[in-house]
Order: structure tokens, then C-alpha cells, then sequence
């Protein structure tokens, strides 16, 4: 005999009570939105206060420091000050007489500056300022022309040129933390780990001194963010969108052209691509795109990348007859050897290497932190190779090769631009990888042993800048 299927309950009267069961159910289901709201918000609220945190320890510093950083400051704010009049830096340009009066009066912040004075002989100002040629003219404009055309509403109010590029340069600064919290968000990572990987970014001795001072190194974190960002979008589901296979060359040129060394965040993309072509877990190929794809999408990256660095090597003006490139006479060399190109390979690993900071920090302190930091960076990164998923290992080694290969990139690139060979390059130049170590420290920081000791150097930054800052103030 067949069997028969009970009928549906009727439907409920107007004013009748709910079942108790169903009544079970919505009240669980209920209790699971309201903690997942909470979870969120609690989550918003960390990575929010962390941000404002940081703004407002760059605002203090970007205020009160009346010294210009001795990391090409003022230059950068001489192109600012061209910007603002709708003008750019052409090789040969002289710094601006003015400002070099107030670079004068301000002097630098470094021992080894020692000349400070506000009426300076006329004779020896002149000869000052003859020696004193702009060289970031073989810098893409667009940093400079987004920072005056936002600091143009403060300077209006009063605010002097300095301190307002400097605020600026903080937002720049915390635009690329919002971008790393929506990344680490969008991989799932847990949100106690998120905020601690973005409190020891933040609040990193080196990310805290180009954040309030003039230059477009503050672009880096928000350069290789939006990359990444890309580039993680882009491998969600079997089908990427016509908008995501944009994004992936848009974000390239835009980062590099904020800096030329962030083409190393592209490098990066490029060589994560490559690897995640073979580098995945079976469930992973069956929600990922082919492997076909991921060549296709790496080569993208790389050439929105490449279209900037030809672009602007074909659009920089012509040098002037008899020009001299003033970093051509400090670093000037007729031939660029294998051994000075090879060389410089390990110079940007990892690129918080070294230790920069104002003069009212102490400087013991900020060593100590930065080698801490970089010690947990490595054994995590050791971790992550052995114990992770094929994304983070693929993160790792991507990372990695695209800053060894992102030196012999930049030794090549100053070399045939101005002729110059740095004996070691700034580890700055590879801050544009900066996402990828905070996404590695991040997945590192779910083991409790990592939490601890990232979450340690994160708060002992914080304090040793907030007290500087006090002894600044006082």
C-alpha cells in the first residue's frame, strides 16, 4: 500500500500563538544574529579606534615636530609646493628660495645638521640655494598633486604648508589600514588576530615616521593593499567578473603610480598568481578559477605595472644640455657590475629593517622594537611554510622573491634613469609588500605564542611614541 504524505498544517489564525518549537527556533536564530552583530560591531569598533588611535599620534607629531625629517622632507614638500600652483619638478629645477629659508630657520632633524639660522649671510644663502636642485623630478606626479589639491583646504584655514602635507600624509597612512582590515576581514581572519596584526602595523616605529612626515613613502601601505585586495577578490569563485579582471591592471598602475618602487606589491601579485595556478588544495580548484586564468591574471597585474613605469619614462621631459643630476654626483657610477646588481638581493627583506625615528623618541627603544618585530616576522613566516594553507605558503614565497627581485629592479631602474648605484638600498622601498606580512602575521597570530608577542610589540610601540610624544608637548 502506498504511503500517503501528511498534509501541511493549516495556517495560522490571526492571534494565534506560535508553536513552541517554532517559537525555539526563531528565539536561537534570533540570539545568533544578535552575537554575530555584536562580534561585528566589537570588530568595527577595534579597527576603528586602532585607526584613530594612529591618526591622532601622527597629528601630534606632524604638528609639533618643527624640524624637517632628513629623508628627502623637504623636496617632497618643494613638489608640493609646485603642485599647488599646477606646476611640476623638471630635472635642473631649483628648491624653492622660500622654503629653503624655512629648511634653514627649522633645520633638520638629524646630529649631523648643525646650521640653523632664520637670517642667513645673503652670500652664503646664495650659494646654498645654487646647490640645492630638486631631484624627485624622476618621481610620477601624482602623489604630490593628490596631496596639495587635499591639503588646499587646510592651508586656506591657515594651517602652514608643512603641517598640513604632513596630515595629509596620515590619511594616506590610515586609508592603508582600512584597506588591510577589509582584506584580512574578507579572508576570514579571526577579528581578535585581524586587530592585532593591525595594531603592530599601525603602530610600527617606521609606518608611524613616513605617516607624518612629507613623502611618498606614506603611499606604500595603501599601494599594496589595494593590489592585494585585488587580487584576493579576484580568485573568489570559478568565474571572475569582467570588474575584477580590471581591477587587477587598475590597481597596478594606480599603486605604481603613487611610487615607482611599489611595482615590488606588483611583483608580488604577479608571482602569488603564478603560484595559486598549481598550488591548491583539489576542493580549492573546484571553487577557483582554472589554472589557465591565473597566467592570464598575472600577467595583467604585471603589465598595468609596466604601462606606468613606460608611460612615465616616455612622458618625463628631456634634460637640460650640460645637466648634472645632483644624486649623480653622490652616487655616480660609469658601469653597473653584476656583483654591485646581485648584490643588493637581500637588502629589502624585510623591508622594516633598520631603524628611523624623530629625535624625542628614544632611539634604544625603537631598536629594540624593530628587531623583535622583525625576529616574530620570521619565524613566522617559517611557520606559515610549514604548517599553512597553499594560499599563505604561496603568500610567503611571493613575497619573498618579489622583494629579492624588487632590488635588483630598483639597483637596475637608478642605474639607467640617473646613472647611480646606492650601495644598499633603503628598506623602505619594499614597504609596498607591507599587506602581505601583516596578512602572514595575522594568520600567524591565531597560535597564541605569535598573539602574545605581536600584541607586545604593537603596545610597546604605542607607549614609546605616546611618551615621546608627552616629553614633545611638555
Amino acid at each position: 500500500m502506498a504511503r500517503t504524505e501528511a498534509p501541511p498544517p493549516p495556517p495560522l489564525a490571526p492571534f494565534q500563538l506560535v508553536p513552541i518549537e517554532e517559537n525555539a527556533e526563531r528565539a536561537l536564530a534570533r540570539d545568533a544574529d544578535r552575537r554575530r552583530f555584536l562580534h561585528r560591531a566589537v570588530a568595527v569598533a577595534v579597527a576603528a579606534s586602532i585607526v584613530l588611535v594612529t591618526l591622532g599620534l601622527l597629528a601630534m607629531q606632524a604638528t609639533n615636530q618643527q624640524r624637517f625629517s632628513p629623508i628627502d622632507e623637504s623636496a617632497h614638500l618643494d613638489y608640493v609646493l609646485r603642485a599647488l600652483e599646477g606646476e611640476f619638478v623638471h630635472a635642473g629645477d631649483r628648491s624653492d628660495p622660500t622654503l629653503l629659508r624655512e629648511l634653514l630657520c627649522r633645520g633638520i632633524d638629524s646630529p649631523n645638521w648643525t646650521w640653523v639660522t632664520c637670517s642667513p649671510d645673503p652670500q652664503e644663502f646664495a650659494a646654498f640655494a645654487e646647490g640645492n636642485a630638486n631631484y624627485l623630478y624622476v618621481h610620477p606626479p601624482v602623489y604630490y598633486f593628490l596631496t596639495a589639491w587635499t591639503a588646499k583646504p587646510l592651508i586656506d584655514a591657515g594651517m602652514v604648508v608643512l603641517q598640513a602635507a604632513r596630515l595629509i600624509d596620515g590619511v594616506w597612512l590610515a586609508l592603508g589600514l582600512l584597506v588591510l582590515w577589509h582584506l584580512l576581514r574578507r579572508e576570514e581572519v579571526p577579528p581578535l588576530a585581524r586587530g592585532v596584526a593591525l595594531l603592530v602595523v599601525a603602530a610600527h616605529p617606521l609606518m608611524l615616521f613616513f605617516g607624518s612626515t612629507v613623502t611618498n613613502d606614506a603611499t606604500a601601505l595603501l599601494a599594496g593593499g589595494l593590489v592585494l585586495a585585488a587580487v584576493f577578490a579576484w580568485q573568489r569563485g570559478r568565474d571572475p567578473s569582467v570588474l575584477r579582471w580590471l581591477m587587477l591592471p587598475a590597481a597596478a598602475s594606480f599603486a605604481v603610480s603613487l611610487k615607482l618602487t611599489n611595482f615590488i606589491v606588483v611583483m608580488v601579485a604577479g608571482i602569488f598568481l603564478l603560484l595559486r595556478a598549481w598550488w591548491r588544495e583539489p576542493p580549492e580548484r573546484e571553487r577557483t578559477p582554472a589554472a589557465g586564468r591565473y597566467l592570464l591574471a598575472s600577467v595583467l597585474t604585471v603589465a598595468g605595472g609596466v604601462m606606468v613605469l613606460v608611460l612615465w619614462s616616455a612622458l618625463s621631459p628631456e634634460k637640460p644640455d650640460g645637466f648634472v643630476d645632483p644624486m649623480w654626483t653622490l652616487y655616480g657610477v660609469p658601469m653597473l657590475s653584476a656583483a654591485d646588481l646581485f648584490g643588493r638581493l637581500p637588502d629589502l627583506v624585510p623591508p622594516t629593517r633598520g631603524a628611523i625615528a624623530h629625535s624625542f623618541l628614544d632611539y634604544g627603544a625603537i631598536v629594540l622594537i624593530g628587531l623583535v618585530f622583525n625576529w616574530l616576522l620570521g619565524i613566522a613566516s617559517v611557520v606559515a611554510l610549514v604548517k599553512g594553507s597553499p594560499k599563505l605558503r604561496a603568500l610567503v614565497v611571493a613575497t619573498l622573491a618579489g622583494l629579492v627581485l624588487g632590488a635588483i629592479f630598483i639597483t637596475l631602474g637608478n642605474y639607467l634613469q640617473q646613472g647611480v648605484f646606492i650601495g644598499r638600498l633603503p628598506a623602505r622601498y619594499g614597504f609596498s609588500a607591507m599587506p602581505a606580512l601583516g596578512l602572514l602575521l595575522a594568520c600567524a597570530s591565531t597560535f597564541r605564542p605569535m598573539l602574545v608577542g605581536f600584541a607586545g610589540v604593537g603596545l610597546a610601540s604605542v607607549l614609546v611614541v605616546g611618551y615621546g610624544l608627552v616629553g614633545l608637548l611638555l
